[in-house]
């Protein structure tokens, strides 16, 4: 079976990097939060601990966030017909039966979590928690701060989906990096043809 090599090993652990630092962002950000789960800080040494770690993972986030977004934006911000047909028929997600136009390096979807979540929902995060890490502007900055946070909760369990349990097969891109020609042609079409792999 041939193999072709979707993601670099430094893309890999960039993105493990981005995933590892949000969840202690999200356990040690739901600890402060809220007075109930405070206890979830006590798995990293108490509050002021918690804090420590909570700022210095979130710098780790912000720089990993900033080098996905230096490597993808490009492709994210490129928009064709077949992207429109894309999402006219949501990826064939809900109906298998309906016929997926073929995708670049990002599909419409991918396209769109990046841009929204990645590139907006982790810039304002990133810029608010720096805020308040410097003590300005408390109020915006908290809003702000909080309102990212919970949509990026929502939407991180359906990418943790849509890559795995959806989408058999994806998840080896961001373990290994390579997938079988047959599954990059089905799913990354366009990709195949642009880089000659097929």
């Amino acid at each position: 079976m041939k193999m072709v090599q979707k993601t670099t090993a430094f893309e890999r652990v960039n993105h493990f990097v981005l995933l590892v630092s949000f969840f202690v962002l999200t356990f040690t950000g739901f600890g402060f939060m809220y007075s109930a789960l405070n206890w979830m800080n006590t798995a990293f040494g108490g509050n002021a601990w918690a804090s420590v770690f909570h700022k210095w993972f979130g710098v780790a986030f912000a720089i990993s966030a900033a080098i996905s977004i230096a490597s993808y934006i490009g492709e994210a911000l490129s928009f064709d017909d077949d992207d429109k047909k894309w999402l006219s028929v949501l990826g064939g997600y809900f109906d298998k039966s309906l016929e997926v136009p073929p995708s670049g390096k990002m599909n419409m979807g991918q396209k769109l979590f990046f841009l929204i979540i990645v590139v907006g929902c982790g810039g304002l995060i990133s810029l608010t928690g720096f805020m308040l890490w410097l003590g300005s502007s408390m109020a915006f900055a908290h809003l702000f701060h909080s309102l990212t946070f919970f949509l990026m909760v929502v939407a991180l369990p359906l990418h943790i989906y849509l890559a795995t349990a959806a989408n058999p097969g994806t998840f080896r891109i961001m373990t290994r990096g390579d997938v079988p020609l047959s599954f990059a042609k089905k799913k990354y079409g366009k990709w195949v043809k642009e880089e000659g792999l097929d």
